[in-house]
């Protein structure tokens, strides 16, 4: 019988994943680019998603500081 692997998820990864599906994936205009790169990433490189995800966040972020900053 294989050893049971206990994963641990924090709720604030949680509450941030839902905060982006909420912010990026609906509301946000590039939500199309969103939905694509959480399914390619879900399907094709799982491990990866966590990465992908903050790498999305921190995309929108600095859009909106660049905005800021020019406009």
């Amino acid at each position: 019988q294989p050893p049971k692997i206990r994963v641990h998820i924090e709720l604030q990864y949680v509450l941030a994943l839902g905060r982006s599906i909420y912010r990026l994936g609906i509301r946000g205009v590039e939500r199309a680019h969103y939905w694509k790169l959480f399914l390619w990433t879900l399907l094709r490189r799982p491990r990866l998603f966590p990465l992908a995800i903050t790498l999305a966040i921190y995309g929108f972020h600095f859009r909106q500081v660049a905005a800021f900053r020019v406009g």
